[in-house]
């Protein structure tokens, strides 16, 4: 039985990944439109549009063989990964708030991903699924209320 650190962390993560695919099509024609702004660029639309779907289905894949091999397999590894994954993403939105490079800074849209992300890490770290991830014995969630 997997503790309940982790049923958290799959709701949260899996909604990340659903609210990525709700924003996907606002994400290409954001990408699209950075295309046609630039008269050199303007040529490449098309590609550009393939390059961010193969993006998206790539990421995808692989936030869901993390996702499996965390709450399925309780990977170690796996968890290292996709803490570093979403460490990097979370330190390079607040570097777009900060710097937009290209005029592209993220929209209020995104925070809510950030926040679903950070949340999902944070239940990885809890005493039950840390215990969990060691192999132990389940702790009573009780103990930490």
């Amino acid at each position: 039985m997997r503790p309940r650190s982790i049923v958290a962390f799959d709701w949260l993560y899996l909604g990340a990944l659903a609210l990525t695919v709700a924003l996907s099509p606002w994400t290409i024609a954001q990408g699209q439109a950075l295309f046609r702004a630039n008269p050199a660029m303007a040529q490449f639309e098309s590609f550009g549009r393939v390059m961010l779907i193969v993006s998206l289905v790539v990421g995808l894949a692989i936030s869901l063989v993390l996702w499996y091999f965390i709450s399925r397999r309780a990977s170690n590894v796996a968890k290292w990964i996709c803490v570093a994954l979403i460490a990097y993403g979370a330190l390079s939105a607040i570097k777009l708030f900060v710097d937009p490079v290209l005029g592209q800074t993220p929209s209020l849209a995104t925070l809510p991903l950030y926040a679903l992300n950070l949340a999902a890490v944070y239940c990885l770290f809890r005493k039950d699924a840390v215990a969990w991830f060691e192999g132990k014995a389940p702790v009573d969630p009780d103990d930490f209320r």
